[in-house]
């Protein structure tokens, strides 16, 4: 786990992130409800907190509303950032034929960011984690 001085943005600047993006899409963690739906969604705030804290995501402001920036740890190919854009129903429309969780969470990724799935194939270990993160929020928006 990382100390309090990894950490390259404050707890509560991290948290303003995060409500950002909360209130621009009406999440509500609740809807993560797994069975136990309070660990589900502690669990997935707290992920993406981490994220937020560590440097590797970035709600912003945007003239449609409200991106999300990836800065990856390790680049792929001459790729070093990610911006997602808000969720349409083009990004909608794409999961409807898409059955398995993982695939759901990698085209939603994709449409938003006019890239291809296949960053997220060679993504891996805290990027990776950041992105899931990230695709499981858009998911309940």
């Amino acid at each position: 786990m990382s100390d309090e001085k990894d950490y390259l943005i404050s707890e509560e600047n991290a948290e303003a992130q995060f409500d950002m993006l909360a209130d621009f899409y009406q999440i509500d963690l609740s809807d993560l409800d797994d069975g136990d739906g309070e660990v589900a969604s502690r669990s997935v705030k707290n992920k993406f907190l981490r994220a937020v804290r560590s440097g590797r995501l970035e709600v912003r402001e945007s003239e449609a509303g409200v991106e999300v920036k990836q800065n990856l740890l390790v680049p792929i190919a001459e790729l070093n950032e990610i911006v997602y854009k808000q969720v349409n129903g083009r990004a909608r429309k794409a999961l409807r034929k898409i059955k398995g969780h993982h695939e759901q969470m990698y085209t939603l990724l994709s449409v938003l960011s006019g890239g291809s799935t296949a960053i997220y194939d060679k993504m891996t270990g805290r990027d990776l984690s950041a992105a899931e993160s990230l695709a499981l929020l858009f998911l309940i928006a």
